[in-house]
């Protein structure tokens, strides 16, 4: 699965995107990722969890957060 970072300005507008990371292995882990806007434009993001069309894998994802720091 991929994670994908979209950001958009102030009136909503879609500006840019960016993966921030892909999980290609069945191991349980942790995953904590870092992100810095593309432009000061940015005002809001969202993220994107990414499953392969066709693939016959199951994920579980128990929580997802972002946080502004």
């Amino acid at each position: 699965i991929g994670f994908y970072m979209d950001e958009y300005d102030a009136s909503g507008n879609w500006i840019s995107g960016k993966y921030l990371y892909t999980k290609q292995s069945s191991d349980d882990e942790q995953v904590t990722l870092s992100y810095t806007p593309t432009s000061a434009n940015v005002v809001t993001a969202s993220i994107q969890i990414i499953a392969i069309a066709g693939a016959s894998n199951i994920a579980y994802i128990d929580e997802v957060r972002l946080l502004k720091i």
